[in-house]
């Protein structure tokens, strides 16, 4: 019996070398199409130029297909595909790979950096070789044999990145083959790269000095460590050779994919090719043996059934042949793009759908993408169907060819780039003069005006760029359109500030002739860029102006018929000198220039207008609304006052007893501040001031005296002088005696009150008698007391008799007996 997998490798084999080998020069972007439509060999050059864009072009899609499949195991964006060598240095995305199929080796905590916070603020760090030793960890794990390891220092250090490459691949065909991850995906001939891709990657391997591992021979490697069940294998081709009788893709698909197969590159969306490919086959191959006139009794079942190699070949057949159809599609596509593109108005996009190999179109120049819109959008307008690959390449020759004729105009670009970033004020002027820039007419003296415009220009493109981030901009030089935009932008700044200058110089000029109404016409001068002019303020505007002239005249010492130059600012805040004899105007400080000058400047000017004029509408305003103002000053006056009030009292209230302590604080220092001052005047003028009492007093005395003397005095006067009156003997008597009977009545009152004192206490003794507490002797003795106190009286004071109203038709009262019981009855009965 014939072996079911003949030569053919477990793992692709020779088969997989002969299907990638066909889809790399079936590529038609490495030949070229004469006009009968028949290829025709490049050059040696050029067949060595292209074998390297073909080795180039096969690594570049096996690192697609590694980053695809990274992405799908661990569920993670890798990058782009030029920079998946540089994303794998540090190790991350292999440590994390290396967790997907061996997580008890890697566990993700023990990662190093796996936020990449550490590599992307300081890059590589020794550390991150434990991620790579992890990875390499987890693949011993499996089992992965050794010889596809790469070393640290490839990885690490780039010393060989196509091996890592390498290795990822064998990793993944091995981990497919154990159920632990998807099978890899072939993109040999799907996968598209531009040019500058493709041209990177050739540079990048040459670089390298290493030639490329053959990823096409894995499955030999492999199928020497890894036991192969054959009876499994062969029952798996014969269920294949069995399904094909039914049609039914799906089941065919099924028994493809069956891991005891070892089938590779199984593509899901050709399954009803495959199915109805091995079906022919298999047909042809059993009327082939019947032909023969061999038996299926008799011969070997390989004669009418298909082996795992014829089978593993048609496979690879039908996936070239689909990859070719997927390649002339995108071509097709390509094109269709690119007359969709050319009505288009966007040159990038044009541009990109140029330059996809797909397209076929070659010498395509990034920086003509504007001549290609043009140059496609005419073609295409001029025809009513699509334009071809030929039209296509016409025009973008007619495009590059149009771009070499503007060399000359990029030439004197660059001389004048370099003179504008040197700061040449002559090499700029004379660079503007050349021919094919097509400028209006320059002024000599804004030579240093164009440089200065031109510069800032620059200045204003590098800073654009530096805010977007793009590097083109930094340093190109300014277009054609820019500078003839800031040529024409100087050339009307020397027309305006000309204007500005005469308008100014006519101001000052108008001063000599004493004409107020020549001053206002000056200054109603729309160049002058004046304001707020009032024609009825022109008295006063002359007047002001005139003597800010003067003032500098004298600060300047300048006289009326000095030519100097005068330096300006314009509206635009420029300075600029000007010369009012010759009306000459210069950019650069002229050399003699003065450094003072009795022109009055615009802004000069512009104050004393605005003041004067700020000031005769404010005097019109407030003679027109003086009541209004006095009320409107009375209320915030008012309201101010009330607020200060309210404030204030709110404040006395919450703090009454601190303000009442501090007043009394207050007070009491300023009492004594007062007193001791007013002490310590009298101190020191204590004589002065006994003369001042004396002189005062003799002043009133004899300011009184000449009043008495007159015929009739006033009583106060009077008054002042009645204890100079005369006393008569009669009058001493009688105050005598008034003073003798006030001191007998003090005496009379005196012993009243002492009698009434002994009364009372005799009350209290009779009742105590009538209660028979005291006895009869008592009461007589103390009525004897009472009488002998009573004789004590003087009988003068007793029989005295009082004089005047107090006793005028009084006579005694009838005297009650002398005994004191009756006095006491008396008492009670009253």
């Amino acid at each position: 019996m014939t072996d079911a997998d003949g030569t053919n490798s477990l793992f692709g084999g020779v088969s997989d070398v002969r299907a990638k080998a066909h889809s790399i020069h079936d590529n038609p972007r490495f030949y070229d199409d004469d006009e009968n439509g028949i290829e025709s060999r490049i050059t040696a050059d050029d067949m060595d130029e292209a074998r390297q864009e073909n080795m180039a072009y096969e690594y570049l899609c096996h690192l697609e297909e590694a980053k695809n499949w990274i992405e799908t195991c661990i569920k993670e964006d890798v990058g782009a595909t030029m920079d998946i060598e540089e994303s794998l240095r540090n190790g991350v995305i292999l440590a994390k790979l290396g967790h997907y199929f061996a997580p008890d080796v890697v566990p993700l905590k023990r990662i190093y950096d796996s936020n990449l916070d550490r590599f992307n603020e300081r890059g590589l760090h020794f550390k991150h070789t434990d991620n790579i030793n992890f990875w390499m960890r987890a693949m011993s794990s499996i089992e992965l044999p050794q010889i596809f390891f790469p070393t640290t220092p490839d990885l690490y250090d780039k010393k060989n990145m196509p091996k890592v490459i390498y290795c990822i691949h064998a990793l993944s065909i091995w981990l497919n083959k154990l159920g632990k991850a998807p099978n890899i995906e072939n993109l040999l001939g799907i996968a598209e790269f531009t040019e500058e891709e493709i041209s990177e990657m050739t540079r990048a391997l040459q670089d390298y000095g290493i030639s490329i591992p053959a990823f096409n021979k894995i499955g030999g490697i492999l199928e020497k460590e890894i036991g192969v069940d054959e009876a499994a294998k062969h029952a798996a081709v014969i269920a294949i050779n069995e399904i094909l009788q039914k049609e039914d893709p799906d089941s065919t698909l099924e028994k493809l994919q069956n891991k005891k197969a070892y089938f590779n590159y199984i593509e899901v969306p050709n399954k009803v090719r495959y199915h109805e490919i091995l079906f022919l086959a298999k047909l042809d191959k059993t009327e082939t043996a019947l032909e023969e006139g061999k038996t299926s009794e008799q011969s070997d079942i390989y004669e009418f059934y298909l082996t795992h190699t014829e089978i593993q070949d048609v496979i690879d057949d039908i996936n070239d042949i689909v990859r070719k159809e997927i390649a002339e599609n995108k071509f097709r596509s390509a094109i269709s793009d690119i007359n969709k593109l050319c009505l288009s108005e966007s040159p990038e996009e044009l541009l990109e759908g140029l330059l996809v190999t797909a397209s076929r179109v070659k010498n395509v120049n990034d920086s003509n993408a504007d001549l290609y819109l043009e140059f496609l959008k005419t073609a295409k307008e001029s025809r009513e169907g699509n334009i071809t690959l030929e039209e296509i390449q016409e025009v973008v020759e007619l495009a590059n060819e149009e771009m070499r004729k503007r060399r000359n105009l990029e030439g004197a670009l660059d001389t004048l780039h370099e003179s504008i970033l040197s700061s040449n004020i002559e090499g700029t002027y004379e660079a503007l003069h050349h021919a094919a820039f097509k400028l209006p007419p320059l002024h000599k003296s804004a030579a240093p005006k164009y440089q200065a415009t031109l510069f800032f220009e620059h200045a204003k493109q590098m800073d654009k760029a530096q805010k977007e981030g793009t590097e083109e901009g930094a340093t190109a030089r300014l277009s054609h359109a820019q500078i003839h935009d800031c040529v024409k932008s100087v050339n009307n700044q020397v027309k305006e500030v000309r204007k500005f200058a005469e308008a100014i110089a006519n101001i000052n000029g108008c001063l000599i002739q004493d004409d107020p109404q020549e001053t206002l016409a000056a200054l109603h001068v729309q160049a002058a860029n004046i304001n707020e002019v009032l024609e009825r303020c022109a008295e006063d505007y002359h007047v002001w102006i005139k003597e800010g002239v003067s003032v500098k005249k004298q600060e300047a010492d300048v006289a009326d018929g000095d030519s100097t130059w005068v330096e300006m600012r314009s509206p635009d805040n420029q300075i600029f000198y000007y010369k009012p004899d010759t009306k000459d105007l210069v950019w650069v400080k002229p050399e003699g220039a003065s450094e003072v000058s009795y022109f009055m400047a615009q802004d000069e000017i512009q104050w004393v207008v605005s003041r004067i004029t700020a000031k005769t509408l404010r005097d019109e305003w407030f003679e027109g609304n003086v009541d209004k103002v006095v009320r409107l000053q009375s209320m915030v006056r008012m309201s101010i006052a009330r607020k200060r009030y309210r404030s204030r009292l709110k404040f006395l209230n919450e703090n009454e007893e601190a303000a009442i302590r501090i007043q009394c604080l207050w007070r009491g220092h300023v009492v004594r501040k007062e007193m001791k001052e007013r002490d310590e005047f009298m101190k020191n003028n204590l004589k002065h001031v006994i003369k001042v009492q004396a002189w005062v007093r003799g002043y009133q005395i004899r300011k009184n005296y000449r009043q008495l003397m007159q015929e009739k005095p006033s009583v106060q006067v009077l008054f002042k002088f009645l204890y100079l009156l005369d006393q008569s003997s009669v009058d001493h008597a009688e105050e005598a005696e008034l003073k003798r009977h006030k001191a007998n009545i003090v005496k009379e009152i005196r012993h009243n009150q002492q009698l009434e004192k002994q009364l009372d206490d005799m009350d209290i003794k009779i009742g105590l008698l009538v209660k028979n507490r005291l006895t009869l002797q008592d009461v007589v003795t103390a009525s004897k007391k009472l009488k002998d106190k009573k004789r004590e009286v003087p009988h003068k004071t007793r029989g005295l008799k009082l004089g005047g109203c107090c006793g005028v038709g009084k006579t005694p009262t009838n005297e009650l007996p002398d005994h004191p019981l009756f006095y006491e009855l008396s008492k009670e009965n009253r």
